[in-house]
C-alpha cells in the first residue's frame, strides 16, 4: 500500500534549519552564561579563576558538537516528528512508509548530515531534485520530510 505524501522542498526545509539554528543558538548563549556565571563564580570564591577552564571546553564540545544532533534527533523522534522550525513550517520527519522514526535513526539521519555537505552540500541540495525530495542524510536513513497535512 503506497501513500501519497506531500514532500517538503529543499527551500522550506532550509528556512525551517535556519529557524532551528537561530533557536538553538540562543540556548547555548544563555547555557553557556550560566556556566561561566556559576563555574567562574565558584572559582573566584575558592581562589581557583581556572576551575572554569576545563569545564569551559567541555561545555563547549558537548553543546556546540554533540548538541545539535541530540537537539534535531531527540525532537524529529518525539510525538512532534519535527524540530520547532520544521514544525513552524508544517513539516515532519517520517520513515519511508510515513510512521515515526526511532531516537537513533533520527540521530544517525543527522550525523548523516556530516556527509551531506561534505562537497559544496550536495548532499543537501539532492533536496530539490529527487524525486522524493531526499536530501543524501534523508536516503542513508530511509527517512522523508514532509508536509503536514492536519
Amino acid at each position: 500500500m503506497t501513500q501519497d505524501f506531500h514532500y517538503a522542498g529543499f527551500w522550506r526545509r532550509a528556512v525551517a534549519l535556519m529557524i532551528d539554528i537561530f533557536i538553538f543558538n540562543i540556548l547555548v548563549g544563555f547555557v553557556t552564561i550560566l556556566f561561566v556565571a556559576v563555574f567562574g563564580g565558584m572559582g573566584a570564591a575558592t581562589g581557583q579563576e581556572e576551575a572554569f577552564g576545563g569545564t569551559g571546553v567541555v561545555t563547549f564540545v558537548l553543546l556546540v558538537l554533540i548538541g545539535p544532533y541530540i537537539w534535531f534527533a531527540a525532537f524529529e523522534s518525539s510525538s512532534w516528528q519535527a524540530t520547532p522550525g520544521k514544525r513552524a513550517l508544517s513539516l515532519k520527519v517520517t520513515s519511508e512508509e510515513g510512521s515515526r522514526i526511532s531516537f537513533l535513526n533520527a540521530f544517525g539521519r543527522n550525523i548523516g548530515k556530516i556527509v551531506s555537505g561534505m562537497i559544496f552540500m550536495i548532499g543537501y541540495m539532492m533536496a530539490g531534485w529527487t524525486r522524493r525530495k531526499q536530501a543524501l542524510h534523508d536516503l542513508m536513513a530511509g527517512c522523508l520530510v514532509i508536509r503536514r497535512i492536519d
